[in-house]
């Protein structure tokens, strides 16, 4: 047993909250926290009995380990630290203390409001089914943590989710780090459910290495995923995270996968699965893969992705960078995908059933069987036509097998306004393939594989003369035409008041047809 050291108790303040401050690593038997010899477990249960808001301090670069075999109480008796009144567990000063469960249980149950700051939460596991959060559950009253470590929680059995973290009452997740935490069915990291007026905030966490049957990183139902790092994890479906009625801002999807079921069943959504009321905002997905569709981005009820970079992620099917499916309006605006591939079709973004309006948006250096830039089909058991409205955007440097840059089979559409489509590669249709619709002011390198562009605005058969895709400016790289494109001062007056960048429009005498007005600076 560790050596027992200083105090237990500091006076209670008027309010009634005291402060425990935990002398031992040791986890006996529990007794009193005595002034010279409180372990956490006695600490928990002291807090629990004055049913106030407490604080419970343990010594920064100690370890805790619990010791004491025993499930399926709610005492902190044995097993998990059980607690039970609104209570703030923190490390003093600077580090971090441990929290060792030692695959006993899980390590915390929190049965009230609670607060967890500087804790590494390590060793929970439970090996029943249908059991959730192996590092914590928080599953009925508000939860917070912040600079803390959940790492190493498993749930292997049936039915089990949230290796590391459950919160079912709102609350946030501040600079705090998931690591190699699994569970068997859903949330790897953590399973974030909120609702309307209890959601959830993740700001600054970093989600590493973890495992789960869906969304191996984060299930977020409810709220926002702020400048966070979502890495490497894994998942028979939504490798990175999934999002529900919630946002993805100015954070990074990188070098997420999913995997083939145990039964060999493939699913999609290698970086982002978007539900229903989901957004991407000022973020990066980007070497993601898909065992099925959706190598960066699988969409089933999302709503936009905005000023975004979606690159060099891959999918087994379709949809390399964006799988779109079975939805009635989903938007993409001013993003750039780029260098994104499908083994089969639509190599940057795929639409099946969907609608999906692109505004002032790069595709470039896609590819796919057909559509390496985008395409566009119906799902046999689809009830929306496939459309996708490309409106002042710019498609360069994608390749299929036909279709190069934009492709539409099986009753699907496009319909194009001062859209730039050229410099792609495909046979024999590089450029289009398919239904087009044209509402004016195109410029299409060969339209000989849609022959729709016939506005009398349209500009078609030659050399859009466009940059490599570049830093530009702005949030995203683009593909700039060169000062003596065709685009220049071809697109009319009625294009949007900022370009891809957020350069104003028009600059010239006129709009320049594309993403980016090459006046703008």
């Amino acid at each position: 047993m560790a050596a027992a050291v200083v105090c237990l108790l500091i006076a209670p303040s008027a309010a009634s909250a005291d402060t425990f401050k935990v002398t031992t690593g040791a986890d006996p038997a529990p007794g009193k926290c005595a002034k010279r010899d409180c372990s956490l477990r006695e600490a928990v249960r002291a807090a629990n009995r004055r049913g106030g808001r407490d604080m419970i301090v343990l010594r920064s670069g100690r370890t805790h380990r619990l010791e004491i075999a025993g499930t399926g109480e709610d005492a902190a008796k044995t097993g998990d630290l059980d607690v039970l009144g609104p209570t703030t567990i923190r490390t003093a000063k600077g580090g971090r203390a441990t929290v060792d469960a030692q695959e006993l249980d899980r390590v915390f149950h929190m049965l009230a409001t609670a607060r967890l700051e500087r804790l590494r939460i390590v060793g929970g596991r439970i090996d029943e089914p249908n059991e959730t959060g192996f590092g914590i559950l928080a599953q009925t009253n508000r939860f917070d943590i912040e600079r803390s470590v959940v790492a190493n929680n498993v749930g292997p059995a049936t039915n089990s989710s949230a290796g590391g973290l459950r919160m079912g009452a709102g609350g946030s997740v501040v600079r705090t780090t998931f690591k190699g935490n699994e569970s068997r069915e859903g949330g790897g990291a953590g399973t974030l459910v909120g609702t309307p007026d209890r959601p959830v905030r993740v700001f600054g966490a970093r989600v590493l290495g973890n495992r789960a049957g869906v969304g191996g990183g984060l299930v977020v139902s409810g709220g926002s995923v702020v400048k966070s790092l979502i890495d490497g994890n894994t998942a028979y479906q939504c490798g990175g995270l999934q999002l529900n009625g919630a946002t993805l801002d100015r954070s990074n999807v990188i070098d997420n996968e999913t995997v083939p079921t145990p039964t060999s069943l493939t699913f999609g959504g290698g970086g982002v699965c978007l539900g229903s009321g989901s957004a991407i905002v000022g973020s990066t997905v980007a070497d993601n893969f898909a065992s099925e569709d959706g190598g960066g981005v699988d969409v089933f009820g999302g709503e936009r992705i905005v000023r975004s970079r979606i690159a060099g992620n891959t999918a087994n099917d379709e949809g390399g960078g964006v799988n779109v499916i079975f939805s009635e309006a989903f938007t993409i605006t001013r993003s750039t995908l780029s260098n994104n591939s499908a083994s089969a079709d639509g190599g940057g973004l795929r639409a099946g059933s969907a609608r999906v309006i692109v505004n002032s948006s790069t595709f470039s250096g896609n590819e796919g069987v057909l559509g390496g830039g985008i395409l566009a089909d119906d799902q046999p058991t689809g009830a929306n036509d496939s459309v996708v409205d490309l409106r002042w955007s710019t498609i360069t440097a994608n390749n299929s097998g036909n279709g190069g840059g934009i492709a539409a089979i099986d009753g699907g559409s496009f319909i194009s306004e001062g859209t730039l489509i050229g410099t792609n590669f495909g046979a024999p249709s590089p450029d289009c393939s398919g239904p087009v619709v044209s509402a004016g002011h195109n410029l299409v390198g060969d339209a000989t594989g849609c022959n729709a562009f016939n506005a009398g605005t349209d500009i078609t058969g030659i050399n859009p003369n466009v940059f490599p895709l570049a830093d530009n400016g702005g949030p995203t790289e683009t593909a700039k035409p060169s000062p003596d494109s065709a685009a220049i001062d071809n697109g009319g007056e009625d294009c949007p008041a900022k370009d891809q960048r957020g350069k104003p429009r028009p600059r010239g005498e006129a709009c320049d047809i594309g993403s980016v007005e090459l006046g703008g600076g």
